[in-house]
């Protein structure tokens, strides 16, 4: 759209961190987890241009990884269980900190 002024860098940072079209501010910019919307519903924006491939889910399995093995460390030093303690606990937390396949999958 041509009648839209050109948003000042600042601008498009605020927006951007509140999920918000760069461009108007006012159309959502995620349809997912992780997932980019193909276009901004207000202004029609398309959101190609801003792809980021599979870094997001990376940075999300890093933390989410961190923070488990952080925690495994913190319960072998403080109480010392057996190995399949171990399993129970950390096998189901990384399944349920770690986002899924069909939640990072794009529209297409």
């Amino acid at each position: 759209m041509s009648n839209l002024a050109r948003p000042t860098l600042s601008q498009t940072i605020l927006r951007g961190l509140a999920c918000k079209c760069p461009r108007c501010g006012k159309g959502k910019l995620f349809s997912g987890f992780l997932t980019l919307r193909p276009a901004c519903e207000a202004c029609e924006q398309d959101y190609a241009f801003i792809d980021a491939g599979d870094g997001p889910a990376v940075f999300i399995i890093l933390i989410a990884g961190f923070i488990v093995v952080a925690a495994a460390l913190v319960v072998e030093v403080k109480y010392q269980p057996a190995l399949w303690i171990h399993a129970a606990l950390w096998i189901p937390t990384v399944l349920a900190v770690t986002p899924r396949r069909e939640t990072l999958q794009r529209n297409v």
